[in-house]
């Protein structure tokens, strides 16, 4: 017998309708498994892949120093830096993903600079970005960062450490 019941009411009616037409047992838990490899249409897909933010974040690290031959290479960029660039170039996807960009007197929730910075690192930790580059800037004896941008200054709301991130190679 198929065992049905674990899954959700509308893939078992899907599974149901594509099973009763079938006669024998091996067709129908070949179909099942059919249908089970595409329950991908019944998920949410993640804002990161939704709005294809590893490319759009990737275009804003490709930043070439500011001499091709030195040692250092490229400069890094923070997540302020990269959360700027992605708003003022995609403001659609970034107000989908967080607002407000972030810094100093947006509050407690998130921010993009905050997701960025947060999925970059998750991602270069895990391997999946093995080509970037995380890194941090301690704010001792810094005042805050301020960042300019088309629609006003933003400063950042940390005076500890500031996440940096840049693609590795030239």
């Amino acid at each position: 017998m198929v065992r049905q019941a674990v899954f959700h009411t509308d893939i078992r009616r899907t599974l149901a309708c594509a099973t009763a037409t079938v006669s024998t047992r091996t067709e129908r838990l070949t179909i099942m498994a059919a249908d089970l490899a595409d329950l991908s249409k019944w998920t949410t897909m993640s804002n990161w892949d939704k709005f294809s933010v590893e490319a759009k974040v990737r275009e804003i690290l490709d930043v070439a120093p500011n001499k091709r031959d030195h040692h250092f290479g490229r400069p890094f960029l923070t997540s302020y830096q990269i959360a700027i660039s992605f708003a003022d170039s995609h403001p659609k996807e970034a107000a989908s993903i967080a607002n407000p960009v972030g810094g100093k007197g947006t509050g407690p929730q998130d921010s993009l600079a905050k997701y960025l910075a947060l999925q970059l690192s998750k991602r270069i930790k895990s391997g999946k970005l093995a080509d970037v580059e995380g890194r941090f800037l301690h704010g001792e004896n810094l005042k805050p960062l301020q960042f300019d941008r088309p629609k006003g200054q933003i400063e950042a709301s940390t005076g500890q450490c500031y996440s940096m991130f840049r693609l590795l190679g030239s």
